[in-house]
This record gives C-alpha cells, structure tokens and sequence, in this order.
C-alpha cells in the first residue's frame, strides 16, 4: 500500500448560459465527494462563484488534499449547484454535500473488497449518477426547488470519476473539457450549459482563497521563505518556497496546506519564528483563551503534514483575544510575549540550555515588571544579542515605553530584565510599534505619528543620542502621509540598514529604505518614499522577510482573496522600481 495525496475539482469551468434567467446572476458551489474502495471520506464544498454570467470563466477550483491508497477503487463524484436565491449558500451546499455523500455510500457501501476488483468503472458510473439524481431530486424539496416556490436554483452539473487500483498515480490527470447540462426543474430557470475540465492532481489544494485576516512570514533558509494565514475552515495554512524543493505554484512556490485539524476564531494574529536553519514555529490564541503552538524541526519531524509537530498549549495561562509577539535570541530557543488581563505583558521561554517546567520545557509564564498597557495594545519584540531581547508598546500616556533582557547588563525585574522606561516625550496615537535590529545591540522603532508620517527613533552603540540610554531623537521620514492606523512593516536585510512598507491611501504598497552605502535625500540618508508597482490592495497587513543580504519579499492580501507578492533579489532584478519583481498571486500555476 502507498499513499499518495490528491486534489480534486475544476481546472476550468467555463459558463456558455446561467440557469437563471433575465439580469439574475448565478452562484455556483461544487460539491466533491471521494470514496477509496467502499470508505467515503467527508465531503468538501467550494465556491466556485458568486456573480457568475454567461462567458464567465473561472480556472483551478481545487479541494483540499485526500489521502489516497492506490491500491483501491476510487471513485471521485463532482456536482455543481447553482445556490443564488439561498439565504444561507454555505450550510445549504453542505447539506447538499451530505445528502450526495449519503448516497455515494449506498451504492458502494455495499461491495466488498472482492466486489471492486473486478468491477466495470462505467457501470459503477451509471450507478453514481443516478444515485446523485435521487439525491439531488430530494435535496429540492429540503431547500425549497420545487414547483410551487420555483427559484431558478438546482443541480448544474453532476459528473463521476472512477480510478482503478494503481491509475492514480503520478502527475495530474484531466477529464474533458466535457459539455455539461441540467435540465431546469422551473420555469424561473433555464437549461444551464457550461465547458468544464475536471483535475486530479497530487498535493493539497493548491490554491487558496483567505479571509481577510493577519498574515505571518518567515524565513528560515537562504532565499527561502514561508507564509501561514487562517484559510478554509479556520485552520491555519501555510505555503513555502524552498529553492531546493520547487513547488507546483507560481514562482516554485509549494501548495497550500493546512497545518493539522486545530482551528481558530476568525482574525486571530499568527506569530512566526525561526530559530534553526529550516525550522519554523508558529503561535496563536486560541482554545480556552490559551496561547498554541506547533513546529517544524527537520531534525525533530512531526505527524502532521510535511512533518510538523502536533499543536499543543503553552501552559494554562489565559489571555485576552490579540497578538502574540515572538523572538529567537538563540539557536532553538524561542521567547513569546503577550498582553495579559491584568494589562501587564506576560512572557515564556524555551531555551535548550534552561528547560523550564511546561510542555517541552518551556518556562513558567511570568509579568514583566508594573508596565501597564491599555486593553489590546500590540507588543513589538526584537532581538540584537544572543540571548538578548527588548520589547516596546505604546503606553497608556501615548509614549512608546520599553524593557530589554541583556545578559551582559541585567536588570532588577523578574529573570534580569530592566525596569520599564519611555522613549522620549513624543506621543502617538494607538497603534502597532514596528521594530528591527540592524546592528550588534544596536534597535530602530518606527510609529505612524497623529500627522500620519512614519516617525522613528535609534539606539546604535556607535552612535548615541540624546534620549534615554542613548536613543536619538524622533524624526519623521519624508512627507508621505498614511491613513490613520496604518500598519507599518520593517525589514533588515544589510548591516546598519533598514527598509519600511506600508499600503498608501492610494492603495499601493509604499517603500523607504536606508542603507549606508547608497543614502538617500530623506532625513539621516533615507531615501524618498516610492510605491512598489501599480498594482493595489485592500487595507491589511504587509508581511516583509529577507532572506538573502540586500534582498527583501513582500506579502499582502489581494481583493481576489489571493496572497500576492513582489520581491527584490540583487542577483535577480526585475522590472519594477529599483529592481524589484511583478507582483504575482501565490496560486497554481496555469496548466495548458
């Protein structure tokens, strides 16, 4: 026996008429049911489209990955339902999904192993079929398609898909492009006509639709990143790119996946971190009010996909819904911060030279100090020394305060770290803090000012200034304005250099970078403020890792639900501003 994963869905679905009449626009949802001999796996469902008219097209439909035996019979059933008068589209397409599953079972439920090894694919066919019929025939009167409430919903497209023992394998099969029709059941609706090509094809789904919600990057190799985000069913995905194992998507990029059953509410922050060379660790709030975790480590593989590690808790503690900050002052030792009810920040640690008591020897939870910070104020962290770390939020005063743990330099709160002190007298209005380090010791901290410029301040211990311990003054970076609230990204990728991203009110992505061998006009050599291209997105987060010197990669949200991204690579310029590549979505690649 050899397992193999597998998609199934639409690599095009093209629609010749709608099944509704006059201005009306169609909202087709498939249902894709898989049974491997006479298993059933649950049903999935998607959204194909929610404002379709004719000679709309739509590519690369795709379930979720199943695992496939390929020694059995599978059989794969697809129906298209046309759901646009529904008031609940998505509960409605899973109980069609039910009702389809149910009947494939009966017919299969049936055979036994014998049963299926000299079975005809196309009488199993005709079998399918006709149950899905039934099936389809009965879900109308559940969801009101039937004469005396005639709506213009119903059954698309039903088609099955029989494999053999030992077909399924290898790369991706196709079946058509096939012509597809159901007869309309009401006078409301027409005969729908639609060109489909359906797909198979190994790995999980490969392109995937997101809510708008936080995304988190990392990277953990040279030239390598890897990006996570709340995907379908609130489970978290992630995708990577890996030069040394090129992936099926744009660029090389590898499929979507999600990372074990564990979901989350909506929007919920995820945290990124890399502390060994292709190793990655996530976190998140989530059951219980807990703070959650799981890992990949390629000297430590785990059961869930790809090898990472079940999701477990950091302890009992519980914390109000926000972010969670995260660092790595040291190779496989991790720090996460997070702002407790008691409005003090609260932090853990797993060092592998000092195990703690918790899950996998992480240390106790423990307050920093009498800081106090206003409900849901974001942590920022940082690190610029091996086991060294400094975290800032914005006060209850508007300041931005700050604490740091040096080894070299302990102070008199829990575990060595200094007492809480504010950066300078300038205020700010509520907000995230951004922070990088470029330097040995050495932090910048950047915050969007109540006069919408991004202004910054600096500790470098070659170069100290007149605030507290050394920090410069604060300063503001050029004229660009941005919309209150504004999240402000950075990135280090040279030494003593620094870049920032945000997306303007004209909705492109906006850049200003310093660096010492190539200054700028801007105050302290920052260069002038330029947008990356003229593609444009919807206010959320911008996600920026280097993972090369002088190299940098951006992500963001698309309106098409799709992440995008451009990146600078100085052995690899592209077309846009300085160099920087097109913009692409991260989504399977076209197939012919």
């Amino acid at each position: 026996m050899a397992l193999h994963n597998y998609s199934f869905g639409l690599n095009s679905f093209h629609v010749e008429n709608c099944r509704s009449k006059g201005d009306h626009n169609d909202s087709d949802w498939l249902t894709v049911t898989v049974t491997s001999n006479n298993t059933a796996f649950p049903p999935q469902t998607l959204l194909i489209g929610d404002n379709l008219h004719a000679n709309d097209r739509v590519e690369n439909v795709l379930s979720r990955g199943f695992e496939i035996d390929d020694t059995t019979f599978v059989t794969v059933t697809l129906v298209v339902v046309n759901l646009a008068h529904s008031d609940n589209q998505a509960s409605d397409a899973a109980s069609i999904a039910l009702k389809v599953g149910g009947a494939v079972v009966g017919v299969v439920g049936g055979l036994d192993a014998a049963g299926f090894a000299g079975l005809d694919p196309s009488k199993l066919e005709v079998g399918l079929l006709e149950a899905t019929a039934a099936a389809l025939e009965g879900i109308g009167e559940l969801l009101g398609w039937h004469s005396s409430n005639p709506n213009c919903d119903g059954e698309v497209a039903s088609r099955v898909w029989t494999f053999p023992p030992g077909v399924l394998t290898g790369g991706p099969q196709l079946l058509g492009p096939v012509v597809e029709t159901s007869r309309s059941p009401s006078e409301c609706g027409q005969d729908p006509h639609s060109t489909i090509t359906y797909v198979a094809t190994p790995g999980a789904a490969l392109e995937v639709q997101l809510g708008r919600g936080p995304l988190a990057g990392v990277s953990s190799t040279q030239r390598g990143s890897q990006l996570f985000a709340l995907g379908p069913e609130q489970q978290v995905w992630s995708t990577f790119f890996d030069p040394a194992n090129l992936g099926p998507m744009a660029g090389g990029w590898s499929g979507w996946f999600p990372l074990g059953d564990r979901t989350f509410a909506p929007g919920t922050p995820i945290s990124a971190v890399s502390s060994v060379e292709r190793g990655t660790q996530i976190f998140a709030l989530g059951e219980g009010q807990r703070i959650w975790t799981t890992f990949f480590d390629p000297a430590n593989l785990g059961p869930v996909a790809g090898g990472w590690s079940d999701w477990f808790p950091l302890g009992d503690n519980v914390f109000p819904p926000g972010p969670v900050a995260v660092v790595s002052s040291v190779e496989r030792g991790t720090q996460v911060f997070v702002l407790g009810f008691d409005q003090h920040v609260w932090t853990t640690f797993f060092d592998p030279a000092n195990l703690g008591p918790m899950a996998s020897g992480w240390s106790n939870w423990f307050p920093l100090g009498n800081g106090t910070f206003a409900p849901g104020t974001p942590i920022s962290v940082v690190s610029s020394t091996q086991r060294g770390s400094q975290v800032f939020a914005r006060g209850l005063d508007q300041r931005v305060w700050t604490t740091f743990f040096d080894p070299a330099n302990l102070g008199p709160m829990a575990g060595g770290w200094v007492d809480w002190f504010p950066l300078g007298n300038n205020v700010f209005p509520a907000g995230p803090v951004a922070v990088v380090s470029s330097v040995e010791r050495g932090t910048q901290v950047f915050a969007l000012g109540f006069d919408q410029h991004v202004w910054t301040t600096f500790f470098d211990p070659a170069n100290r200034g007149s605030m507290a311990g050394g920090w410069s003054g604060w300063f503001p970076l050029g004229d660009r304005m941005f919309a209150p609230g504004t999240p402000i990204s950075v990135v280090s990728s040279v030494e003593r250099g620094s870049q920032i991203f945000a997306l303007g009110p004209d909705q492109h992505v906006w850049t200003t970078f310093f660096d010492p061998a190539n200054r700028g006009p801007m105050a302290g050599g920052w260069v002038n403020w330029f947008p990356l291209g003229d593609n444009v997105f919807p206010p959320g987060p911008v996600v920026v890792v280097s993972s090369v010197e002088r190299g940098t990669q951006v992500f963001t949200l698309g309106f098409d639900q799709h992440v995008w991204t451009t990146f600078f690579d100085p052995a690899n310029l592209g077309p846009m501003a300085g160099g920087w590549s097109n913009w692409f979505p991260l989504i399977q690649d076209r197939m012919p």
